[in-house]
């Protein structure tokens, strides 16, 4: 079910965007922000951007897994002593999802997400490309607020709309 000894092969990017990053706390500040946000609006589009940045950073994932994730076992048992003790847990949920690797070829990766997180990090279903287009724009106006902490690449690559790319 799970192939653990797989690698896979990726170049690593060096192009013109290699420095663009989000440093620590500017996605915690924007995720209070869409909380806050959903809380006064109730709408349906603040949660489920909420729930796929979440799912984004736990599976440390592109954003094209939010459209092909399919949920495996939701009661993965880990006996490691040293795995639970980073994750102060041993219970996970196993994702899987398929990918676009080097020179257009799909690749499938297995995950594992704490099983606390299942019920804020896991979507309700896949997502189309509208649904990741508007939570793209979402992100990015939300990122706007905080461009005096970003650096001259990270601003240049938000400018060209991908900053679900930066999760």
């Amino acid at each position: 079910m799970f192939n653990y000894y797989r690698a896979i092969k990726q170049k690593k990017y060096t192009g013109k965007y290699s420095g663009a990053y989000l440093p620590q706390g500017v996605i915690e500040d924007v995720l209070l922000d869409l909380g806050k946000i959903y809380v006064s609006t109730k709408r349906e589009l603040y949660r489920q951007a909420v729930k796929a940045i979440l799912f984004l950073l736990e599976m440390s994932s592109r954003r094209e897994a939010l459209m092909t994730f399919k949920v495996i076992s939701r009661d993965f048992k880990v006996r490691n002593r040293i795995i639970r003790s980073l994750y102060g847990e041993g219970t996970f949920v196993a994702v899987q999802t398929v990918e676009k690797g080097k020179r257009g070829e799909e690749f499938t990766w297995e995950r594992f997400i704490r099983k606390s997180m299942e019920g804020l990090a896991i979507p309700q279903r896949n997502l189309t490309k509208t649904d990741i287009a508007k939570l793209s724009s979402l992100f990015r106006e939300l990122l706007k607020k905080y461009l005096d902490k970003l650096n001259d690449i990270t601003k240049l690559y938000i400018g060209r709309k991908r900053s679900l790319h930066l999760l």
